[in-house]
C-alpha cells in the first residue's frame, strides 16, 4: 500500500477473541463495510473454539482469509492481572514462545503482531520483541472498555482520526465478562465513514501508523 493510498486510513483491531458469539458477526459487519481488521487472539480461546465448534472455527478462518483480515497474538491465556503482571509481565519467554507456536499451528499461518494482554509487562514485551514480534498499542484518545455503556463506547470510538488504531473487543475476559461489540461496531463504522475515513488492518498502515511500543522495543530485537 502506497503512502498516498494510506491517507485517511484507520486501523481496526479486536482483542480477546475468538469468541463463539461475537467473532463471526463482527467479521460479517466488517464485510458489509468492506473493512479489514487485525484480530488479536488468545491461544486458549482459539484452541477451545476449534475443539468445541469445528464448523464455526472453520467458517471464521475462511472469512478471515477471504476478506483479507489478519490474526495477531494476544497472549497464551486470559488472567486477572496483578500489579506485577502490569509492570513486569505475566509470561516468561518460553511461555510466550510456546503460545505463539501453538497459535500458528491452530490457525495454520504465521503470526507477526503482538498486543500484550492488558497492555502491560515490560519483561513480556521485551521477550516479544526478541521473538521478532511487532508490538502494537492503540489510540488511547478513542478508547472505551467493552462493557461500558453502549452510547459512551460509540462516542469514544467515533473520535478516532487518521492513523488511529482502534482497540475493540469481540471477546470477553476475566475483568470484562461482557462486550457490546455487535451493537457498537456498526454505528462507529458508519460515523467514521461519513467523516471520510477508511478502514484497514494494522499491518497495512505500516510506518504510517503510530506504533510507540514498536519504537521503544525494537532495540531488543535479536
Amino acid at each position: 500500500m502506497s503512502e498516498i493510498s494510506r491517507v485517511g486510513m484507520v486501523g481496526l483491531s479486536f482483542d480477546d477473541g475468538p469468541n463463539a458469539e461475537n467473532t463471526l458477526p463482527v467479521l460479517n459487519t466488517l464485510g458489509q463495510h468492506k473493512a479489514q481488521a487485525t484480530l488479536f487472539w488468545l491461544v486458549d480461546n482459539a484452541r477451545a473454539l476449534k475443539k468445541e465448534d469445528p464448523p464455526l472455527f472453520a467458517e471464521v478462518m475462511d472469512k478471515v482469509r477471504r476478506d483479507g483480515h489478519e490474526i495477531g497474538y494476544h497472549g497464551p491465556s486470559d488472567f486477572v492481572p496483578t500489579f506485577r503482571d502490569r509492570t513486569i509481565g505475566r509470561f516468561n519467554a518460553t511461555e510466550l514462545r510456546n503460545g505463539r507456536e501453538e497459535l500458528e499451528e491452530i490457525i495454520e499461518q504465521p503470526v507477526a503482531l503482538y498486543r500484550p494482554h492488558f497492555v502491560g509487562g515490560l519483561a513480556t514485551m521485551i521477550h516479544a520483541a526478541q521473538m521478532g514480534l511487532t508490538i502494537i498499542a492503540g489510540d488511547a484518545t478513542a478508547f472505551a472498555l467493552p462493557d461500558d455503556d453502549i452510547e459512551h463506547q460509540i462516542e469514544r470510538f467515533s473520535q478516532a482520526n487518521e492513523r488511529s488504531i482502534i482497540v475493540f473487543h469481540d471477546g470477553t475476559s476475566a475483568t470484562t465478562p461482557q462486550t457490546h461489540i455487535t451493537k457498537v461496531l456498526p454505528p462507529v463504522l458508519e460515523t467514521l465513514a461519513r467523516r471520510g475515513l477508511k478502514f484497514t488492518k494494522v499491518s497495512s498502515l505500516g510506518k504510517y501508523a503510530k506504533l510507540p511500543y514498536q519504537l521503544i522495543f525494537q532495540h531488543f530485537r535479536r
